[in-house]
């Protein structure tokens, strides 16, 4: 049986992060390992989890002495001086310096923490990073410091901020160092498989797709299914900059101007910086044929719940980047169609199997058009649902992910 430790940022403790990694573990539980979660950060609240898996909360659990300790050891440590050294261009931006700063004190946290528990690690153990970025940096920095962790084996996944960092204003330093010691990291979609090779050719090898998954959403077969609208849209994200859901409602609002005959229902799904803007937008407006809905941000079961037992005509996604959104693969295992933006993998999901890809631009005229192709499409529905089964099955995904570990 093998020894798996997944690290996290604060998964099971958080009620917002990382909510998908609930899916892969139903599907790890099934298999034959002993898998252990080991978060960064924990608190009161906790996910419910397969009993199967272990959760380990000695690095969450450090004494603020030891973070301190840390602290200054990165203070004199050649890794934080060789920063000033990178290209003054990388610095241009503010925030750069803090964020470079924050990913080496997360990966001497986790090198602190491989050394001093390297014992109670079982010989020839897998560590595994659900996120690309300051844990794999401590697996270098612990790798190099003891010839012990030698038999023991270093994967990770990537998906979009730790997959394209400096697109979306996060610098992550040393990653030739990460990829080095790494033995495999697994992006999310075929594009940041791309991305990662073209940037770090010499690492081409080490870069590998590992899709994420999800459970099916039991809707085409729901006859109790419930509509608020002739046509209903939904769509779910965090409301940020980047996810432009004011331009999904400007968009909407549009089609209702232009399709006054027509009763449009649209719910988002999400909170953000960007939420109070979004509803003053929404009370500015005055169509009566256009019933919008802000619940916020809901829990995973209660997405689920949603999609499995609501009519949706249409699933959007108007983000500037992306890496694969788990949300499309739930929609579209809901058999609802998808109308998205061309931003990093999504192309990947949004077929003519699934729905519409616009481009990052796209003219209302083609958002319209999009919106009315779907409309009580059930062969789009059906081949929708057939397009998840043979892509983002959670079952076949995990399964094959972990058979590679």
């Amino acid at each position: 049986m093998k020894n798996i430790f997944l690290f996290t940022h604060s998964f099971p403790f958080s009620k917002v992060g990382e909510a998908f990694i609930g899916e892969e573990l139903l599907i790890a539980s099934e298999l034959d390992l002993d898998l252990t979660i080991v978060p960064l950060y924990s608190s009161s609240y906790q996910k419910e989890v397969p009993a199967q898996i272990n959760i380990d909360k000695t690095l969450s659990n450090r004494s603020v002495l030891v973070k301190v300790k840390v602290f200054f050891q990165m203070l004199v440590s050649p890794l934080f001086f060789r920063l000033f050294y990178e290209k003054k261009s990388i610095y241009s931006r503010r925030g750069n310096w803090f964020s470079a700063i924050k990913y080496v004190y997360g990966g001497l946290l986790i090198k602190d923490y491989l050394l001093t528990n390297v014992r109670s690690f079982p010989q020839d153990s897998i560590f595994y990073s659900f996120w690309f970025n300051y844990t794999v940096l401590g697996f270098a920095l612990a790798k190099e410091n003891d010839s012990r962790f030698n038999t023991f084996k270093f994967y990770s996944r990537a998906h979009r901020y730790d997959l394209y960092a400096e697109e979306v204003g996060v610098f992550i330093p040393y990653r030739e160092k990460m990829l080095t010691v790494v033995n495999k990291v697994f992006s999310g979609s075929g594009d940041g498989v791309t991305f990662l090779t073209e940037k770090y050719p010499e690492f081409a090898s080490k870069i590998e797709l590992g899709r994420l998954g999800v459970l099916p959403i039991n809707n085409i077969k729901n006859k109790n299914k419930k509509k608020n609208a002739e046509i209903s849209l939904i769509s779910c994200s965090t409301v940020v900059p980047v996810k432009r859901v004011s331009l999904i409602f400007n968009s909407i609002k549009q089609f209702c101007e232009d399709n006054p005959q027509l009763k449009v229902s649209w719910m988002h799904i999400g909170d953000g910086d960007e939420m109070e803007l979004l509803k003053d937008l929404v009370l500015s407006c005055r169509l009566s044929n256009l019933l919008v809905d802000l619940p916020g941000y809901k829990l995973i079961n209660e997405l689920i719940d949603l999609l499995e037992n609501n009519e949706y005509d249409a699933f959007i996604n108007f983000s500037l980047s992306e890496g694969l959104p788990v949300t499309l693969m739930m929609a579209i295992s809901a058999g609802i169609p998808l109308i998205a933006t061309d931003a990093g993998g999504t192309k990947e999901i949004v077929t003519k199997e699934t729905g519409f890809l616009l481009p990052l631009s796209f003219r209302q005229i083609e958002f319209s058009e999009a919106v009315m192709k779907c409309l009580k499409n059930q062969k789009l529905r059906e081949s929708s649902l057939s397009f998840f089964q043979n892509n983002f099955s959670a079952s076949k995904n995990y399964r094959d992910f972990y058979q590679k570990l």
